[in-house]
């Protein structure tokens, strides 16, 4: 696995954790990456369940 999907992974699970502990039971992560193409950024995008918490990933491209 890529060190940067590990990363990503890592940070979704953080966010969950901190969403959690807050009493929420969704988040939404905001992921700058810097490629404008619309493949790359679908393909980071997306939503899952991690420990009771909805996860939902926006990867916005600039560049």
């Amino acid at each position: 696995m890529a060190r940067s999907s590990v990363k990503l992974r890592s940070a979704k699970e953080q966010a969950a954790a901190y969403a959690k502990s807050l009493g929420l039971y969704r988040v939404t992560v905001a992921l700058f990456v810097p490629v404008t193409d619309e493949a790359v950024l679908a393909k980071l995008s997306g939503e899952g369940d991690i420990g009771g918490v909805r996860v939902a990933v926006v990867a916005i491209g600039w560049g």
